[in-house]
């Protein structure tokens, strides 16, 4: 299997100045939008990889475009920079009607989630 660790390198896992620039907008005495958007974005990611394993596993193009558009759309929506990109080639996959080398980028953005999960967990704390 090719290295990937290299795919989108350039990209920072979480951009924390989009994240800081969110959090202007928050508005005093409710609750705190941007970690809910977090703890959403993590909650419902899982799903989104599952749906990516099987129209891999399945050779569903039209799954995958589907939900790496989704997917991307929510990793711009909190910062995750590295997966969005990740999520845009796989949709770019999808959208040749195939899902020829979309394994592998699969694979990436998986660990990429860890590295995004880990990035949030830090910064709570």
């Amino acid at each position: 299997m090719e290295d990937t660790s290299q795919l989108h390198a350039g990209f920072p896992t979480v951009d924390w100045a989009f994240i800081d620039d969110m959090r202007l907008l928050q508005i005093e005495g409710e609750p705190d939008f941007v970690e809910e958007m977090i703890a959403l974005f993590l909650d419902e990611t899982p799903a989104l990889c599952d749906m990516l394993r099987l129209s891999v596993a399945d050779v569903n193009p039209v799954m995958l475009r589907r939900a790496a558009h989704t997917l991307k759309g929510n990793c711009n929506s909190i910062g995750a920079k590295r997966m969005a990109e990740l999520s845009q080639d796989l949709e770019r996959i999808g959208k040749q009607e195939t899902t020829q080398g979309a394994e592998v980028i699969f694979l990436e953005l998986e660990r990429e989630l860890g590295n995004v999960r880990q990035a949030f967990e830090k910064k709570s704390k």
